[in-house]
């Protein structure tokens, strides 16, 4: 029972990125980043790479990560930083050329997400967590309704979606449009920020209804079924155990900006700072509490 509990919350927690897709069935892709020793979950702190994937199959590995978050989590303090990286953000795609880095998922490896991050930031994602769309709004309705802080007022017709600025309860619905829109006062960057005020939501309602009778193994099934992962089962319990202690109080968050430019042969891309890009994903891998500020 309790290990159910557990992973939902953890599950919910990686279920933050809504990818731009149309809808469909979805899978949710957890493999360890080669080469990863094995980690004490309850020691330390653990980077975790979470992509929304725009793949229009069942399989979340065979499209663009239009969603990308570093997530570094410190299991002693339940302190949680999460980094998002621009999915136009322009690298040099190893074993292939000058790109953007939500590209580098085309080819099916997570574990080439995780170097292109790497080589971005410094810091070596643990794990790959990969979801597509299908599945996200379900889940919402399942632990639901959510509340969402927005930083802006905004209407989006196609999700019959009407956000005033501040708190707003959503369903499955209206969560997935807030990710997904663009109807934003500012830019993309603004979408990031909606994604990551998400997750927030999403660990807010976890927590609160985590003791409430069947609450967590529903989500914990609703999340499950659509599972692909190389771990084993008792290290997805433990990776599970460890993340519900993530307190939603404890988080902090930041958006990586940049300039944009047209780069010939990849179109419109944004040009991140690699030292500041460094400095706030060490800064996060630290201790999971973002020190310095964005």
């Amino acid at each position: 029972m309790k290990g159910l509990r557990r992973a939902a919350v953890a599950l919910g927690f990686l279920l933050l990125l809504v990818p731009d897709a149309q809808v469909a069935p979805t899978a949710i892709s957890l493999v360890a980043v080669d080469e990863t020793t094995a980690v004490d979950f309850g020691d330390g702190v653990v980077v975790v790479l979470a992509l929304g994937s725009d793949s229009r199959t069942e399989d979340p590995l065979e499209g663009n990560a239009d969603a990308i978050e570093l997530i570094a989590i410190d299991f002693e303090t339940g302190d949680a930083a999460a980094v998002a990286i621009p999915r136009d953000t322009l690298v040099d795609v190893d074993g292939y050329q000058e790109a953007k880095i939500n590209s580098g998922l085309l080819v099916g490896d997570p574990n080439l997400m995780a170097t292109e991050v790497e080589q971005l930031t410094g810091v070596k994602p643990q794990y790959v967590v990969t979801t597509g769309f299908g599945g996200f709004e379900a889940l919402v309705d399942q632990i639901g309704p959510i509340t969402v802080n927005s930083e802006f007022a905004f209407a989006d017709p196609a999700y019959d979606l009407t956000v005033t600025k501040g708190p707003n309860e959503m369903g499955g619905k209206e969560a997935t449009g807030f990710a997904r829109t663009r109807k934003l006062p500012g830019n993309d960057f603004d979408r990031m920020a909606n994604q990551q005020g998400l997750l927030q939501a999403i660990l807010v309602q976890l927590r609160d209804h985590e003791a409430d009778e069947g609450f967590m193994e529903s989500g914990a099934l609703a999340a499950l079924q659509h599972l692909d992962t190389n771990l084993s089962p008792l290290e997805l319990y433990r990776f599970a155990q460890a993340i519900s202690q993530v307190d939603p109080g404890r988080t902090t968050t930041c958006v990586l900006t940049g300039p944009s430019d047209d780069v010939d042969g990849v179109g419109n891309v944004i040009l991140l700072d690699p030292a500041h890009a460094g400095r706030v994903a060490a800064d996060a891998a630290d201790n999971g509490h973002l020190d310095g500020g964005c």
